[in-house]
């Protein structure tokens, strides 16, 4: 594949898990982040479907509204996990991503190129670092655009619709579909801790797929989202 793909793909990647931390960090006034128990869940690709809610219901998850479903993602204060993109015509894609509080780490490799991204969002900054290169870079994301849908408020705002419950791998999610700027999104959400394990956005070109898999909420090192030793960082312009 084109290098020129390789970093279109880490930046869609990236954009997605940008989405995850504005969730979190949007809950930090009003939850205590507590790291979720260490077991780690593998997703499978295909949803198992379950008797379906009726359109515009409210689901039950302990009598919880749809808000206070969305809103668990507050919580979660570290969190690991492989999104795996798949994208019409391109392929499907693999990155591992950190998020602890407010960094973000992601690496992706392809034809045996590493690639880390490092994204520190109080900073608004993000290194992104090539191994077998010994090349360090330091972009300044002050003036980057906002996700559509940064939290999760962000979504409700956008009037989703609940179409059902579906059991992926054994966890209970929640079925979501809204429309953004014409793109049609379809949207699972693990309904014990508001984590997103399966997008669907489908547009005239055809649909993009992120799946969130071997998802792990143990605690994560500082030391995650720090370079090697020694690394030299280079600032743009050169």
């Amino acid at each position: 594949m084109a290098k020129k793909s390789i970093f279109l793909v880490i930046t869609i990647i990236i954009v997605a898990s940008i989405i995850l931390i504005g969730c979190s960090e949007e809950e930090e006034g009003e939850a205590t982040p507590t790291p979720e128990p260490t077991a780690t869940a593998t997703i499978e690709a295909t949803p198992t479907e379950v008797p379906e809610a009726t359109p515009n219901e409210t689901v039950d998850n302990e009598n919880s509204p749809l808000s206070d479903i969305l809103g668990l993602i507050g919580g979660v204060n570290s969190v690991r996990y492989d999104a795996v993109l798949t994208i019409p015509d391109e392929g499907t894609f693999t990155t591992r991503t950190w998020l602890k509080g407010k960094k973000m780490k992601t690496e992706t490799t392809s034809e045996g190129e590493t690639v880390i991204n490092i994204i520190d969002l109080d900073a608004q900054t993000s290194i992104t670092y090539m191994p077998e290169q010994g090349l360090a870079i330091e972009f300044d994301f002050a003036d980057a655009p906002e996700p559509a849908t940064e939290t999760t408020e962000d979504i409700e705002q956008y009037d989703p619709t609940i179409i059902g419950i579906e059991v992926i791998d054994g966890h209970e999610c929640t079925v979501i579909e809204y429309t953004v700027e014409g793109s049609s999104i379809k949207m699972w959400i693990e309904k014990a801790h508001g984590f997103p394990i399966r997008i669907e956005t489908t547009t005239s070109e055809g649909t993009m797929i992120m799946e969130y898999k071997n998802i792990d909420f143990s605690a994560i090192s500082d030391n995650e989202f720090e370079l090697p030793e020694g690394v030299e960082i280079m600032e743009l312009p050169f």
